[in-house]
């Protein structure tokens, strides 16, 4: 297999955790989705979606991660 997932959801605390692990030492090169994620809300009202840590890792080691990640506001109706 050349790319491994894993995920973990804790439902009480409102977390889902996704890794990407190419096991090829070639890397990936490209565009598109890395993740994917479906939600089923438990009620109306606002929410709040918020990357809150990534670690990329190249060839040769860890790269510099990206200034700002973002945050999303939706609203359930």
């Amino acid at each position: 297999m050349q790319t491994s997932f894993a995920q973990s959801v804790d439902v009480a605390a409102g977390r889902a955790s996704v890794g990407v692990l190419r096991n090829q030492a070639s890397g990936a090169v490209g565009q598109g989705k890395v993740a994917t994620f479906r939600l089923k809300a438990l009620s109306a009202g606002s929410a709040e979606l918020t990357i809150q840590d990534i670690n990329p890792i190249g060839l040769s080691g860890p790269v510099p991660k990206p200034a700002s990640l973002p945050t999303y506001q939706v609203q359930v109706q």
